[in-house]
């Protein structure tokens, strides 16, 4: 029995890993509009490459630099 329930446990986990995570505030996930946008405004492009939110080191990342000030008013 639990072998007939195993392929379908994990189609459902693969889905749930591979829909797109939303973006942040202030960024986004499409990399075609972000590119336009940035050459609308003549501004370098940012590319973030990440594909968790529970990454340890991603975590660190986002706490210690894109959420700090100093970091958006650069980005900016």
């Amino acid at each position: 029995m639990k072998a007939k329930f195993f392929p379908g446990l994990l189609a459902a986990a693969a889905l749930l890993v591979a829909l797109p995570m939303q973006a942040a505030e202030g960024w986004s996930d499409n990399y075609a509009d972000a590119l336009a946008r940035a050459k609308a405004e003549k501004k370098l492009l940012f590319v973030e490459f990440t594909g968790s939110d529970w990454c340890p080191p991603c975590k660190k990342q986002a706490e210690e630099v894109f959420s700090k000030q100093e970091f958006k008013d650069y980005a900016a």
